[in-house]
C-alpha cells in the first residue's frame, strides 16, 4: 500500500524535528534483530533520553540534506532505524 502525501510530509516533519533536537545520531540495519533485541536497544535509549525509530530511506535522506548533514546513500538501503540522543552526549 503506498504512502500518501500527507503521510510523507508527517513523516519529513518529523525526521526534520529530530534532527534538529537530536545531539548525536547513529543509522543502524535491524535486519535479522529479533523482538526483545529491539524492545532492549530501545529501552536502553530511553534511558539516556534517545530513541529508535524505523526510517524512510528517500525521505529521511532528504531531511538529512536539508539540514545540511550528509546522507550516504550505502548506508541508507534497505530495513534502517536512526538511533538518537537528545541530550549531550558527553553526561
Amino acid at each position: 500500500m503506498a504512502i500518501t502525501r500527507e503521510k510523507k510530509a508527517e513523516m519529513y516533519q518529523s525526521y526534520l524535528d529530530m534532527l534538529n533536537n537530536a545531539q548525536g545520531m547513529v543509522i543502524t540495519e535491524y535486519r535479522g534483530m529479533n523482538m526483545k533485541s529491539l524492545t532492549a536497544t530501545r529501552n536502553t535509549l530511553r534511558g539516556i533520553k534517545g530513541g529508535y525509530a524505523v526510517t524512510k530511506n528517500t525521505i529521511f535522506k532528504i531531511a538529512l540534506r536539508e539540514k545540511g548533514f550528509a546522507a550516504p546513500d550505502d548506508l541508507l538501503v534497505g530495513p534502517c532505524y536512526s538511533a538518537r540522543r537528545k541530550t549531550n552526549c558527553s553526561s
